[in-house]
Order: C-alpha cells, then structure tokens, then sequence
C-alpha cells in the first residue's frame, strides 16, 4: 500500500535556514533539477539538513528502491502513478543525486556538444545538457511528434526500454537506452518486436 502525504506544500525558503539547508536546496533544484515538492519532503517530514544526510539514508543496494519507495511514492502528483514518466524522471533524478552525492562527481568532459554531429557549446553546462537529455528520454512528446499517452519508460539489464507511437504514422518504435554519464554519452538503439513467443522480445532492427 502507497502511503502518501496529503498536505504536503511547497514553502519558501526561509531566511534563517542554515547554510547546509540553503546548499542541500540548490543541489537537488539547481543542479539535480528534482521538483520542488520533493525537495520539500526530503526537508521537512525526512529531516535532511545536509547532502551527507541523504547519501547516507539508504546504503548502495537500497537507493535505487529506496529514492521511489521513501520519496517519490509520498509525493500526492507522483504517487497516483508510479509508472508515469513525470514519476520516473523524479526517480532517475534522485538516483543520479545520490551517486554524485555518495560517490562524487566525475569531471565534466572538455567539449559539450549535443550528438556526434554538433558544434561545441561553450556557454551551456554539461549538467544543463543532461538535464535536456533527461527529459526527452523520459518526456519525448515535448520534443518530437509522438503520443503522449503511447510512451513508456521501463528500466531493464543494463538500462532503459522505451516504446511509443510515432504521431504522423502511427509506427510504434522501440528503444533500448544506455546512459553513461560518468563519460557523456547517451545510446539509442532501435529495436523492433520479434514475432513469436507468449511475450515477444525485442531484437535490434535491421536496415
């Protein structure tokens, strides 16, 4: 049984809080980019007053469970479904926070560009083009012409599953994702179901 916090609002920041409070903010919404409500659970009905508070609440075998179950899960817009996009790009976010947290951060590469093909761009972070990155994986009709409704998101061995349904001709196109972050490299592999078999299985397409 999801056990969710009904009342629970997003309040300013007060003047008084303390610089590791203030620090801990920033992180999870400048960097992380996680949402404000989330935020505000992790602060006041978790307790945390620092980013060590957090790296620390779930050991490496639990946090990838413990950041959907302790967290996002008590959250009333993303506890209605879990398995919403908007509830797992929460999830991944406060995944990757907890390994930079816990683990540290890996440097940022020399050149950010977007795609093999792009020119270098010198005045955007390579935290803001993951976080670009990151959205469009998880929310792809804000970017291309597909429907909402038909995209999943689905964690499988060695990353992510992705289907939708094209909008101008109705194709499905499936998508195994590898994320490297620790070395800025995102795969796209499209794959095609397989006929046969009480399940069907993808298998990359051909051509």
């Amino acid at each position: 049984q999801v056990r969710t916090l009904m009342s629970l609002e997003v309040v300013p920041l007060a003047s008084n809080m303390s610089d590791e409070i203030h620090e801990l903010v920033r992180f999870f919404m400048d960097e992380i980019r996680v949402d404000a409500r989330i935020v505000t659970l992790m602060t006041d009905e978790l307790g945390f007053e620092t980013i060590t508070d957090f790296a620390h609440y779930w050991t490496s075998d639990e946090y990838q469970q413990g950041v959907e179950e302790d967290i996002v899960a008590l959250v009333p817009a993303f506890a209605r479904d879990l398995s919403a996009p908007g509830a797992r790009l929460q999830v991944s976010r406060l995944r990757r926070a907890w390994e930079v947290a816990r683990l540290g951060r890996p440097p940022d590469p020399p050149t950010v560009a977007y795609g093999l093909l792009s020119e270098p761009m010198p005045d955007c972070s390579y935290a803001a083009v993951f976080a670009a990155v990151e959205l469009a994986l998880f929310e792809p009709w804000r970017v291309i012409d597909v429907d909402e409704a038909s995209c999943t998101v689905d964690y499988c061995e060695g990353g992510l599953e992705r289907r939708m349904r094209l909008g101008s001709s109705g194709t499905e196109v499936i998508e195994r994702v590898i994320v490297r972050e620790e070395v800025g490299e995102v795969i796209f592999q499209k794959f095609e179901e397989a006929t046969g078999g009480a399940q069907g299985r993808a298998r990359p397409a051909t051509g």
